[in-house]
């Protein structure tokens, strides 16, 4: 069984999270999301396989993959075709707002 720990800020505190087989440890609420989070949270939303939206996007599957498991970053460009394709403003996949 492997273990992993990431850091994250949740409103202004700081908590360990611990993930043990996909699945958030008890009692922690975590109310935040990263870009590739809203990326693939959306995607299944539109019930876009990872090849669809990369074609809408016309990017490649590869980049959807790294930028949803958060081992690329976007480039501002990118962030623009991604959004287009899924038919939000591109501030809505960097910040969560809009």
């Amino acid at each position: 069984m492997t273990l992993a720990c990431s850091l994250r800020v949740v409103t202004s505190s700081v908590y360990w999270t611990r993930y043990s087989n996909a699945s958030i440890v008890q009692g922690m609420q975590d109310t935040t999301e990263t870009f590739g989070q809203r990326v693939r949270r959306l995607r299944l939303l539109q019930a876009y396989s990872q090849r669809d939206l990369a074609a809408r996007a016309g990017i490649s599957e590869a980049a959807i993959i790294r930028i949803e498991r958060e081992t690329h970053t976007a480039r501002p460009s990118t962030v623009r075709k991604i959004a287009r394709a899924l038919g939000v403003r591109p501030v809505q996949l960097t910040t969560g707002d809009g």
